[in-house]
């Protein structure tokens, strides 16, 4: 192999072929790997912790592993500024990167306005809804609005809001038990869990939406298991039929009923889990997400690979 030959492939594959494996394929690579994941997080055990724990880390993963080939990123910087067109790619490759988190965090911000702008509408709870609070323990806030709401908004300080139109419909014994699955909500911080996952599932140029979803059922999940502890499922169902409303669009909420999963919590409620729960299929996804986590070596190892064989590079 000639001389200019040898510096040519070691260019082309330095920067060309390692700046793609940093920005789409490790990424996708990713993404394939993860909807395998979430199958096998599906068939774990419906009140399963490690299930949750599962769920968490399979959605904070694609922006976890995206995130962490910053330093690949940071080793394209290191240009030889006389060349131009070196520097224009290497700084494109980080100016690319910067606008995947710069979107998540806009779209973050955007979400925590309008969630304050809702919160600033509610008021304290009416007489009949202060006593439940005080009978549970628990702080509420009602909203003025005749449609039939229930959930927690909030990140640092969540806050169980109820609507009169939730209050005038359902009766004391299934107020208690949307208060007592809002409760759980609020000691497990679900809305700090689901806005974190949140953001760094967005940060990845290929994010996992369906692992945000299966974040959000499994949480709504365990919510659904405490309350029936303390209540009649059949109480808690009821409500959840009642308030069963489309799902406000934020991470910084948690809503009690949606339609979307309303079916899958119910049958959920009622009936065991199904023969098709494995235990041993989330130790599979544990090992899975493992592996995933390793991608983000793959340029790193690229660029030690090539600067040996080729022993030149566009620096």
């Amino acid at each position: 192999m000639t001389e200019s030959i040898r510096y040519g492939l070691g260019w082309l594959a330095y920067y060309r072929l390692s700046d793609f494996l940093t920005v789409v394929a490790v990424p996708l690579l990713a993404a394939c790997f993860l909807r395998l994941i979430l199958r096998l997080v599906e068939m774990t055990p419906s009140d399963s912790r490690f299930a949750r724990i599962l769920a968490f880390t399979a959605s904070a993963m694609p922006g976890l592993v995206f995130l962490s080939l910053a330093p690949s990123v940071v080793h394209t910087l290191r240009v030889d500024r006389h060349q131009w067109t070196c520097m224009l790619h290497c700084y494109s490759l980080a100016l690319a990167f910067a606008t995947f988190v710069c979107r998540a965090a806009w779209t973050r911000a955007r979400q925590a306005r309008d969630v304050g702008c809702l919160l600033a509408m509610i008021r304290d709870p009416s007489a009949r809804l202060a006593n439940l609070a005080a009978e549970l323990k628990m702080t509420v806030f009602e909203l003025p609005t005749a449609r039939p709401l229930c959930f927690v908004a909030g990140l640092l300080r969540p806050r169980v809001v109820i609507s009169t139109g939730a209050v005038n419909c359902c009766s004391t014994d299934e107020l208690r038990a949307a208060l007592l699955h809002e409760r759980d909500h609020c000691r497990g911080r679900a809305t700090l869990w689901a806005t974190v996952a949140s953001f760094l599932n967005d940060c990845s140029p290929l994010p996992v939406k369906r692992a945000i979803e299966l974040l959000h059922y499994r949480s709504e999940l365990a919510a659904d298991r405490e309350a029936s502890r303390h209540t009649d499922p059949s109480v808690l169902v009821s409500a959840m039929i009642k308030l069963a409303e489309p799902a406000l669009n934020s991470p910084f909420i948690a809503n009690f009923a949606d339609h979307a999963q309303l079916k899958n919590r119910v049958e959920s409620l009622l009936i065991p889990d199904s023969p098709r729960s494995r235990p041993v299929a989330g130790i599979c996804a544990a090992l899975l997400l493992a592996a995933v986590a390793g991608l983000a070596w793959i340029p790193f190892g690229l660029h030690t690979a090539i600067r040996i064989l080729t022993c030149r590079g566009c620096m």
